[in-house]
């Protein structure tokens, strides 16, 4: 009985944890959209954003089904976690990340838009043409 209090307040004081963080850790990515063209004329479209317990995502790559809503947040979530980023990254490490996740020489890139929102407000926008 005592080892049941023990874990039930555990899992409370967790709860009370995530809602007082706005469920979200301070170096968690709130919004991220990702723009990719290749020179090829090949895109990649990849956006995530969790508002209020509630999770919009789009996942496009060249190749691949367009996936949107709850098909895509799990695709679109690992690929941001993938990135590991965080709000002192500098750009150069977001873009250097962002390729070669998607095994992209930055030589094939004709324009690449990158905008990250951390839950603690911190905003990265970052645009490079080729």
């Amino acid at each position: 009985m005592k080892l049941r209090w023990v874990t039930m307040a555990f899992v409370l004081l967790l709860c009370l944890t995530a809602f007082a963080t706005g469920g979200l850790a301070a170096t968690e990515v709130a919004d991220f959209e990702l723009e990719l063209e290749l020179k090829s004329n090949a895109k990649y479209d990849i956006e995530y954003e969790s508002k209020a317990g509630r999770i919009e995502a789009k996942y496009q790559a060249p190749g691949e089904a367009v996936l949107t809503g709850e098909e895509a947040a799990p695709k679109a979530k690992a690929f941001i976690d993938a990135l590991a980023l965080t709000p002192d990254i500098t750009e150069q490490q977001v873009i250097d990340q962002v390729l070669s996740q998607l095994n992209v020489n930055q030589a094939e890139v004709a324009e690449l838009d990158i905008d990250v929102e951390f839950a603690d407000g911190k905003k990265l926008d970052i645009e490079v043409k080729g």
